[in-house]
Formats: C-alpha cells, structure tokens, sequence
C-alpha cells in the first residue's frame, strides 16, 4: 500500500517505486518486471475477477468533508511504475475519475466542505489556492510521460468538477483521450470508452505511440511554432526557427504521443525577407513534415 498523501521528501519518483516494489536490476542492467508485465492471456481471467470484486469504500467520509482522492499521486506512483518497467515502451496510463482530487499533491480543494471548489473567475483572479501548485505538479507529470513514450487518458464521469482545468496538460501533451460524462454507467462513457480499443483491418490495436514530428524547410521560410495536442522537443536546427513564436515555438520537432487519424495541429511560417521584389526564375520554397510513430505492434512508421 502507498500513502495518499506522501511527507515531503518520500515523494514517489521512479527510484523510490523500484524500491518499494522491490524491482531490482538482472544481468545487463535489465529489470525483473515479471511480478508487474504478463502477457494478456495470462493476466486477463485475474484482472477481470478484481475489477468485478471491486466495492465501494466502507469507510464513509465525515458529513462536513468531502472523500479523501489522491487522484495525483496515484498518477505518479502509475507513472514511476512505467518508468521503471517499461519506459520508452508502448503505454496507457487511464485515469478514472469520480470527484476531484481533495489530498496529496496535485489537490485542487481541501477536504473541507466550507472551502468550495475554484471556479473560472477565482483562477483568472488568482484566488484559486491550489491552482498554481496542482497546475505546475501536472506539468511535472506530462514532461515526463512525454519523455518516457506513454499517453495518459482521463475519463470524468462526475456531477460536480474533477479537476480538468489542472490536468488538461496531461492530455495535451500527451496526445491523451478525454471523456467527460455525469456518468460512468451512462451509453456516452461507455461508447466513447470503447473506441479506444477500436481495431484496424488486421485485427489488431489502432492505436500508435511516441509520435513525433518535424519540419523541414527551405531558407525561404521560417518556423513560428504550431498550436495543438503536442510538446516541443529540443533540436538543433536553431536557423530555420524564427523569434516571432506561435502556440509551442522555438523548435522543428514535436512530440504528439497517441497520434490518431484525427488529430489536429496547425503549423505557423514566416516568410524571410519579404521585402524582395525579384525572385530568380525557377526558385521555389518547400515545407516538408516527416511524421514518425510506433505502432502497437512496435513497428517504427515514417510518413
């Protein structure tokens, strides 16, 4: 069992997770993962027998308190398992919530019912307590999902808010699905949740991993930046960035993580000196995007 609500310094970071799981190193610094990663058909019957032996919490909370949720730090115990188990794999992390996270970082409002959950203008306002915190202990999160590979989906099925304002960047950099819906026995969640696993021609998970991609140009052209469900990765090519910078900017290469057939990005240039009246005959600029992913099956695609 992990605390909720860890003291600092005993926060759950991957080598801590390897510890407290007691994941250690093999032969050629591998680790044994064979308490955590089985095959599908080996670990399906028992997960199944969990999840339908699940029950409500015996434990009621005080009339004057709301339920105690450590949504964050369930996140990031999920995410140092990853880290150290499977990083730079194919991965989910899917977050069910039911009401928002009320302990432990990442908390959006306190356990008290006499503090009342942020709304827009308190956040606009900063008169949001925990706002700032919980926003910056999100980011934290998505920078290192997008480091390791993995997508993070969250599912809010709930009457009051969850949190989302905090936790959108989770989605948007990780290329992440979001399904809001009053709730979780609704056909809408159940519908949409489905699609997730929905299967290409060949049978098999349509779903990709670890998208990236870059941009090439000419000199005639420079790159502002481009606006959607993405991250900006570091590169070199430092001469065809422009410094007017546009949505995620100072870069030719993004990250999009669980890129599908209908994501949406825009993409911004600047045209360089045009000022010049004359151009030479057959001269002509180029954009070229070079997109890279993982399929489920780990096969590496470039298109």
């Amino acid at each position: 069992m992990l605390r909720g609500d860890p003291v600092k310094g005993k926060e759950l970071k991957s080598e801590r997770i390897r510890d407290l799981l007691g994941i250690k190193p093999q032969a050629g610094d591998s680790l044994d993962t064979s308490k955590f990663l089985l095959p599908v058909l080996d670990a399906e019957l028992m997960m199944t027998s969990i999840l339908e032996d699940l029950l409500k919490d015996p434990w009621r909370p005080r009339s004057d308190q709301r339920p105690a949720r450590c949504t964050g730090t369930a996140l990031e115990a999920a995410i140092g398992l990853l880290e150290s188990t499977c990083k730079g794999g194919s991965a989910r992390i899917m977050i069910f919530a039911g009401g928002p996270p009320s302990i432990g970082a990442g908390k959006v409002v306190g356990l008290g019912l006499a503090e009342t959950i942020r709304s827009h203008r308190d956040c606009r306002d900063g008169k949001a307590p925990h706002f700032d915190d919980a926003t910056k202990f999100y980011t934290e999160l998505a920078v290192r999902c997008v480091r390791n590979g993995h997508v993070v989906d969250i599912s809010a099925c709930s009457l009051d808010q969850v949190g989302i304002a905090e936790m959108k960047v989770l989605i948007e950099q990780t290329g992440g699905f979001l399904i809001l819906s009053d709730s979780f026995m609704t056909s809408q969640f159940q519908e949409s949740f489905q699609k997730i696993f929905e299967r290409d021609d060949e049978g098999e998970l349509d779903m990709t991993f670890d998208a990236t991609i870059r941009c090439v140009t000419s000199r005639e052209y420079k790159i502002c930046g481009a606006i959607g469900p993405m991250a900006p990765l570091p590169n070199e090519e430092k001469s065809a960035v422009s410094e007017n910078m546009i949505g995620h900017g100072e870069t030719t290469l993004w990250s999009l993580g669980g890129l599908t057939s209908h994501t949406t990005a825009s993409f911004y240039f600047e045209v360089v000196n045009q000022q010049a009246k004359d151009v030479a005959d057959g001269r002509f600029g180029y954009l070229q995007f070079v997109t890279e992913y993982r399929h489920i099956r780990a096969h590496i695609m470039c298109v």
